[in-house]
C-alpha cells in the first residue's frame, strides 16, 4: 500500500526560518531543503530517517554534492536549529519531521480510508487529527549517538512525552483528575481531563463540551457493541464534537439557560429518547 504523496505543498514565498537559512548558505539551501521535504512526502509521508551515512548518500546521489561537501549537514543543522524540523524528535529518534510536514501530509492524505502515524513521531495534538488517523504505538529505536538523555527520560511515566507535551497519549490519559469518564469496548473507562476539555473548547467554541461528553457516554452505555479502543476513543469524540459544532451547537454560557428549559425526564427510558441515544448518530 502506497504511504508516501505523489505531490506536496510548497508555498510561492518561504517563512522567515527558510529565509535565514537561504541567507546563510545560499539558493543551495533552499535546493536541499525542498530535497529533501521530496524525500519525507514521497517516501514515509511524514518523516524520514537521518544519520551521517543517509546525508552522505543524499548529498552525492540527490544533491549531486562531491566527496567532501559538507553543504547537506550544514544545511540540516541550521534547518534543525531554526526550528524548519523538531530539534527534539531528531535528537530522540534520529529522524527529520515537524508540525508543519505531518499537518500537510496528514492534509494531503484525508481521503485516503486509514491513514498509520507512529505516536512517538506525532507533533500534533489529538482532538485536532481526522477521523482516519490511526495512532501506532511500537517501540522506536532512541538515537543515543545525538543525544544525551537523562535518567528521568528513560522511565516508563516519560515515554512519548518529551517530542509534544501537549499531545495526550491515546492509552495513556494525562495524571490529571478525571472530569468524565468513557466507557471502552473492553469494559474498562477512559478518563477525559480538564486538559482535553480546554482543548475542545478551543475548537469548538459553539458546543458545550461537558454537556455532549454526557451525551456521549449516555449513547455508549446504551450502545456496548458500538463502544470504541482506548486507541480510538479520543477521535470517535472529536467527530462527534465536530459534528455537534457544523449544527450550531450550544454555547457554553447557555448552559444554565439550556438545562432551565429541558423538558422533566421520568426514568431511563426518557433520558434515552430525550438526547436520542438510542439510535447511532454519531458514528
Amino acid at each position: 500500500m502506497k504511504i508516501g504523496l505523489d505531490f506536496f505543498y510548497c508555498p510561492v514565498s518561504f517563512d522567515d526560518p527558510t529565509q535565514l537559512v537561504e541567507a546563510e548558505f545560499g539558493l543551495k539551501a533552499i535546493a536541499i531543503i525542498v530535497k529533501l521535504k521530496q524525500r519525507i512526502f514521497g517516501g514515509q509521508g511524514y518523516y524520514c530517517d537521518w544519520n551521517d551515512e543517509v546525508a552522505l548518500l543524499f548529498g552525492s546521489k540527490v544533491c549531486g554534492l562531491s566527496p567532501g561537501d559538507h553543504a547537506v549537514s550544514e544545511v540540516i543543522n541550521a534547518a534543525l536549529r531554526r526550528g524548519i524540523f523538531d530539534k527534539k524528535i531528531f535528537d530522540k529518534y534520529g529522524v527529520l519531521t515537524s508540525m508543519e510536514i505531518q499537518r500537510d501530509f496528514l492534509e494531503a492524505a484525508k481521503r485516503r480510508k486509514n491513514v498509520e502515524v507512529k505516536k512517538e513521531y506525532l507533533l500534533l495534538s489529538l482532538p485536532i487529527l481526522q477521523d482516519n488517523v490511526i495512532i501506532i504505538d511500537k517501540n522506536v529505536n532512541i538515537n543515543g549517538k545525538n543525544v544525551d538523555i537523562n535518567e528521568q527520560s528513560k522511565g516508563k511515566g516519560s515515554k512519548g512525552k518529551e517530542s509534544n507535551d501537549s499531545c495526550t497519549e491515546p492509552g495513556e490519559p494525562d495524571s490529571m483528575p478525571p472530569v468524565i469518564s468513557l466507557p471502552l469496548n473492553d469494559n474498562s473507562e477512559y478518563p477525559i481531563t480538564e486538559k482535553e476539555i480546554e482543548v475542545w473548547k478551543e475548537l469548538y467554541p459553539s458546543v458545550n463540551i461537558l454537556q455532549e461528553l454526557r451525551k456521549y457516554k449516555g449513547w455508549a452505555l446504551t450502545n456496548p457493541k458500538k463502544r470504541k479502543t482506548r486507541g480510538g476513543i479520543l477521535r470517535s469524540v472529536n467527530s462527534w464534537l465536530a459534528k455537534e459544532q457544523d449544527k450550531g451547537g450550544s454555547p457554553q454560557n447557555n448552559s444554565v439557560k439550556q438545562n432551565s428549559n429541558a423538558k422533566p425526564a421520568n426514568g431511563v427510558n426518557a433520558i434515552i429518547e430525550e438526547f436520542g441515544l438510542g439510535e447511532d448518530k454519531h458514528e
